[in-house]
């Protein structure tokens, strides 16, 4: 399994299924493995962060995956559909209050 030819740059497992993990790299991709099955690649998320990812996570029950990149921008993506879901707030600033675009 090879997640990029760039550095790894975080991975996350996922909260309920057994064997898949999430990983982002320093050429902005964002793609799903399940090792369980030889470290196949599942999906690899739309394009669409605008800097280098610093961060991941899963929600709960791992049907949304949360991103967050150096353009001050977090993105939720749903993992059944693969789009880019949710909210996207205008500015970093709003990442320190309740004003949340949805």
């Amino acid at each position: 399994m090879q997640a990029s030819d760039k550095r790894l740059i975080t991975a996350d497992w996922h909260p309920l299924a057994s064997g898949i993990v999430v990983t982002s790299a320093a050429d902005k991709t964002v793609k799903i493995f399940d090792v369980e099955a030889g470290g196949a690649e599942l999906f690899e998320l739309p394009a669409v962060h605008g800097g280098l990812l610093a961060n991941l996570t899963w929600n709960g029950d791992g049907s949304l995956l949360a991103t967050s990149c150096k353009d001050k921008h977090v993105r939720i993506f749903g993992t059944c559909d693969r789009n880019t879901r949710l909210f996207r707030p205008r500015t970093h600033e709003l990442a320190h209050s309740n004003e949340w675009q949805l």
